[in-house]
């Protein structure tokens, strides 16, 4: 993209460099949505994906949470179900 001054070098000075001045400033105006609209999608895009990832990431501490009070319930449970070992001495 060129800036007002090159516009202006390659047309032969700043008397000259109106029309071709104003056709670098559009296209770079034109650019610069082009460049706003894309980080916009994807900053959405970033955005609804941090959003799944983080219900994902509830739903396992979630699963996380029962499966480790499953393991401290079963755990007691043999705990309390088995003999001590006087018992199974006199066994």
């Amino acid at each position: 993209m060129k800036t007002t001054s090159e516009a202006e070098c390659a047309c032969g000075g700043p008397g000259e460099a109106g029309v071709v001045g104003s056709l670098t400033e559009d296209t770079g105006s034109a650019s610069a949505v082009d460049q706003e609209s894309g980080i916009s999608a994807k900053l959405d895009e970033h955005t609804r994906l941090l959003m799944e990832n983080s219900r994902k990431l509830t739903d396992l501490q979630e699963q996380l949470a029962k499966c480790q009070n499953t393991i401290e319930q079963k755990t007691y449970a043999n705990v309390v179900a088995s003999k001590s070992p006087q018992q199974a001495v006199l066994d």
